[in-house]
């Protein structure tokens, strides 16, 4: 019984991982995909007694972490936007932590790593781009891991710390002779 209520546990976490992170596969009816917009507040979502009328509350849509990263992305190309654009990565990384969405989780950070560079916090950037390579082990999915890794390299070679730099333009180089990289 415990084998088998842990078996049905691990299933539904692979589920809502695949749901979360929009790897499931679609579900169809005679070849043809269907719809699977209900499948979003399956889980996360509670119904909240109310006076009049309950009211549905769910976790963030994966639209509105888009949205931030989209806006983010776009502010850290502009001209003294570098602070506005670091707002909406970190309101992006709050909206994927909260909905438990790995996946934009590393692409938000991967975007305050950006940011953190371009303010010449190359610490700090090294920090968060340490955080992208092990959300990519956590999800695994590396897609993206090389060009982290050659940032890292970078970053620690502008900062003068050679031999780490080495170590990483090592891993770069490993990495680059893997398998072909597939963007997400």
């Amino acid at each position: 019984a415990v084998h088998r209520a842990a078996s049905l546990t691990m299933s539904a976490l692979q589920f809502i991982t695949k749901l979360r992170s929009e790897t499931l596969a679609p579900d169809d009816w005679r070849g043809a995909p269907l719809c699977m917009n209900q499948y979003r507040k399956l889980f996360g979502c509670t119904r909240v007694p109310q006076q009049a009328a309950d009211v549905t509350s769910a976790a963030p849509e994966t639209s509105a972490i888009k949205a931030s990263l989209r806006t983010g992305k776009t502010l850290l190309n502009q001209p003294g936007k570098l602070a506005d654009s670091l707002l909406n990565f970190e309101k992006a990384l709050l909206l994927a932590k909260g909905s438990g969405n790995k996946l934009q989780e590393r692409r938000a950070v991967r975007g305050i790593a950006a940011v953190k560079r371009r303010q010449g916090q190359r610490k700090q950037a090294i920090k968060q781009l340490k955080r992208v390579l092990a959300l990519s082990n956590e999800i695994e999915n590396h897609a993206g891991d090389m060009d982290a890794v050659g940032t890292i390299a970078d970053l620690y070679a502008e900062l003068g710390d050679l031999e780490t730099a080495a170590d990483f333009y090592d891993q770069y180089i490993a990495v680059m002779n893997r398998e072909p990289e597939v963007d997400v």
